[in-house]
């Protein structure tokens, strides 16, 4: 199993947070299907005000950017990209469709 941590950052405007959480109450049974059919396990989103984190945890084979890439091959995937990306600030070195910035993983602990 790999992992990834990513962020991103939603814009500061009225409802962002509201309707930004009111879509992944309810994420389209499309998108779920496409991240099952490219190797996404489980995804964890958390917010602290306008900052998210996604905690990601994938097959081992999964590479993130020919996976994405198969990912993003679903119009249904596409159109809910796109509406995601109107709550999220365009980080300037953030290249491609995602605003997520990838994370250096710093520590891992298994205390079991």
């Amino acid at each position: 199993m790999k992992r990834f941590g990513m962020t991103t950052m939603l814009k500061d405007e009225v409802g962002v947070i509201e309707k930004y959480e009111k879509y992944h109450n309810e994420v389209w049974p499309e998108v779920v299907e496409a991240s099952k059919k490219v190797g996404i396990r489980r995804v964890f989103i958390y917010r602290m005000d306008r900052q998210l984190f996604m905690f990601m945890e994938t097959t081992d084979d999964f590479d993130m950017e020919r996976d994405f890439a198969k990912y993003m091959e679903s119009s249904k995937v596409q159109e809910w990209e796109e509406l995601m990306r109107t709550f999220q600030v365009k980080e300037s070195s953030v290249s491609g469709c995602s605003q997520w910035m990838r994370m250096e993983e710093v520590c891992a602990l298994d205390y079991r």
